[in-house]
């Protein structure tokens, strides 16, 4: 009992999800895109400006880059806003449900932005943030090449079911909140977050082989 009472205190620890209160982001213009959308460019500020919890991957002052997934919120630039991780966008925006859960293929295409796997221009980043639009069923959207690309990755045999099935991976919605309670919607974005599903199976390989070698001493 006492080797399963181990196990199940190694589960607990690595499924847990932290809690994010207060966490902070400032929002800028990113380098390229036209749309109104994207890019956006994010800094961690962490716990009530004064340092904590990552953000997704990324720690206190830490800066990526994202694209929002909905057309009827807004942001403003140079503007601070609390933040929470979630596997939905709580506000619908123009099209979906409330809440929103984000689609494996606007995952997809956010990874290939972020890995830079997509050439870095104006143009580029507006063809993408169109089609991240048009997958979450946003009145902006374009059914473009982009669309057709993250379709054939998600599909049955294609890039990004081979490794995450038909899900959401590593990627995550950033919902935006005006104030500290988490009301006032902004535009939701997109993150990148570790994968807990590894450091599990990791963990509880070091875990076996413990007990393994205690079980022979």
């Amino acid at each position: 009992m006492r080797n399963l009472s181990i196990v199940a205190c190694l589960l607990c620890l690595f499924i847990s999800v932290p809690v994010m209160a207060d966490m902070r982001v400032l929002l800028e213009d990113g380098p390229y895109g036209n749309t109104g959308g994207g890019e956006f460019l994010i800094t961690v500020l962490g716990t009530a400006d004064l340092g904590g919890d990552k953000i997704g991957i990324y720690d206190v002052g830490d800066q990526f880059v994202t694209f929002c997934i909905e057309t009827n919120e807004y942001v403003s630039y140079n503007h601070k806003y609390y933040a929470t991780i979630d596997t939905v966008a709580w506000d619908g925006g123009s099209g979906g449900g409330t809440p929103d859960p984000l689609s494996p293929e606007s995952a997809y295409l956010y990874s290939l932005w972020i890995d830079n796997l997509i050439g870095h221009s104006d143009g580029n980043a507006d063809d993408l943030q169109k089609a991240i639009w048009y997958l979450e069923g946003e009145n902006l959207g374009v059914n473009n090449y982009l669309v057709n690309q993250a379709n054939l990755a998600v599909a049955p045999g294609g890039s990004w079911n081979t490794t995450w099935g038909n899900t959401i991976g590593n990627i995550r919605v950033m919902n935006l909140w005006i104030n500290s309670d988490h009301t006032g919607h902004a535009q939701d974005q997109i993150v990148r977050v570790p994968v807990p599903g590894a450091i599990l199976l990791g963990m509880l390989g070091l875990c076996v082989a413990g007990l393994k070698l205690r079980r022979f001493a």
